[in-house]
């Protein structure tokens, strides 16, 4: 069974554990690094939301490419400073 399949069937921590090793993040204390900690919380959220959607796993996984993506570009930015979609 693939390691997606896995974060769908752990519970909510486990799941966080698992798919931030999945994505090469070092382990980090969520009290100390609370940006980390949500920035975690939207890639699982987006994660479970495509799982919980019935998507195609290939779909999954390009949508929380692109979650990340979109996570990565927009750290250090304001709302207001983002173009409207």
């Amino acid at each position: 069974m693939s390691k997606s399949v896995w974060l769908n069937i752990l519970q909510r921590d486990e799941g966080r554990h698992c798919l931030a090793s999945f994505l090469g993040w070092k382990s980090f204390d969520e009290e100390d690094d609370f940006q980390q900690a949500l920035q975690l919380d939207y890639l699982y959220d987006s994660f479970m939301f495509t799982v919980g959607k019935g998507f195609l796993w290939d779909n999954v996984c390009a949508f929380l490419r692109l979650a990340h993506e979109m996570l990565r570009e927009s750290i250090g930015e304001l709302a207001s400073d983002k173009d409207q979609v």
